[in-house]
């Protein structure tokens, strides 16, 4: 047991502070037998220990606050405790051919296309009229979008490759993959690699009745992001992908 100032007690221990408080002081009797706080089964102990006063435990309100992931927050101007969900602060996207554009574009054979637009503003145009939007193989339309088509004839391995800058400054890259509306019929199988540095990091094979794919690839320390598409099969024609919102967070 132990004696406090109950001026001290209500200002420091309820909000872990000592400020100004206006109130007749006098002695009280605390009992320091408050062995543990846990969160979700998490043991954390506060800077201004816990105790118990007539049947009631104090604990530092800005303590409890914060480690239910609140903000605690005190109003000077009309002596308040303000107790507020926390803002979600969501990670700031770029998408590919917004402010990252398009580094480099190869194609094994004349016959193949691509072309990638933001918000109805052409980056890279190889093979394609002007298009504002593109769809998927379930109808799903997008105006922020990557579209591969690849040619290929017996015996031929064809294939594309679009590439971007990371510079270092990335942690994520996503996409909505699928085949594009127009392939959605063909007998070949997609093929395409996700490659950060030249290296392989994710490969996602599609063919008809396939449903399109949410890939997500970490690209943290990557200096460049490749994009490579290529098929199997052995029909003479087209086949062609969609990467819908490409992004990198």
């Amino acid at each position: 047991m132990k004696k406090f100032i109950l001026g001290f007690v209500t200002a420091a221990m309820f909000f872990g502070g000592i400020g100004t408080y206006a109130a007749t002081s006098s002695k009280i009797d605390v009992l320091w037998n408050v062995k543990a706080i846990k969160f979700d089964g998490v043991t954390k102990t506060p800077s201004n220990k816990p105790f118990v006063y007539n049947g009631s435990t104090y604990v530092p309100l800005r303590f409890v606050g914060e480690n239910l992931n609140k903000e605690v927050i005190w109003d000077k101007a009309t002596q308040s405790v303000l107790i507020n969900t926390k803002k979600s602060v969501q990670p700031k996207v770029t998408y590919l051919g917004d402010t990252v554009k398009y580094m480099n574009y190869q194609e094994s054979h004349s016959y193949n296309s691509a072309i990638l637009v933001y918000n109805n503003k052409i980056d890279l145009q190889n093979g394609y009229y002007d298009i504002a939007t593109s769809k998927d193989n379930l109808g799903s339309v997008y105006k922020h979008f990557l579209v591969m088509d690849l040619y290929q004839t017996s015996g031929d391995q064809s294939n594309s490759l679009v590439e971007f800058p990371l510079n270092f400054k990335y942690n994520q890259f996503s996409t909505k993959l699928g085949l594009k509306d127009e392939y959605k019929n063909d007998r070949n199988t997609a093929i395409v690699d996700f490659l950060v540095d030249g290296e392989v990091i994710k490969s996602v094979e599609l063919k008809a009745g396939d449903f399109p794919e949410d890939v997500t690839i970490g690209v943290k320390n990557g200096k460049k992001l490749g994009i490579r598409l290529t098929r199997s099969g052995s029909e003479w024609d087209y086949t062609g992908v969609i990467l819908g919102n490409p992004v990198l967070k």
